[in-house]
């Protein structure tokens, strides 16, 4: 929970001067949550008012290449999701080679 508003509140700080009343973000969004979930239904209302693209899939199924065309994605699960105890070895091992080294 505190690692998807962090990353809303990053989001949200680098695109506060850009936007105007009627106009949205021109940023492609992937909101990877629960399926069946009300919270990603709200998510997903309040994204699209405010980007331009906005893409939900369910976190169990979300494979790299689904957010290839994005340019932010939200991974947003409950405490305890349903994979195995691996999941976070899991999320490293699939993430991390696509994710852009930093620099110094």
């Amino acid at each position: 929970m505190m690692r998807v508003l962090i990353a809303f509140c990053t989001l949200m700080f680098a695109t506060a001067g850009h936007t105007l009343a009627d106009e949205k973000i021109p940023l492609k969004v992937l909101y990877a949550g629960k399926s069946d979930d009300n919270r990603t239904e709200d998510y997903r209302v309040f994204l699209s008012a405010h980007f331009q693209t906005v893409t939900i899939r369910d976190y169990l199924t979300l494979k790299p290449e689904d957010a290839c065309e994005c340019d932010v994605v939200l991974l947003d699960w409950p405490d305890a999701p349903p994979r195995d105890m691996a999941a976070g070895r899991f999320l490293f091992r699939t993430w991390a080679p696509i994710i852009p080294s930093r620099r110094s």
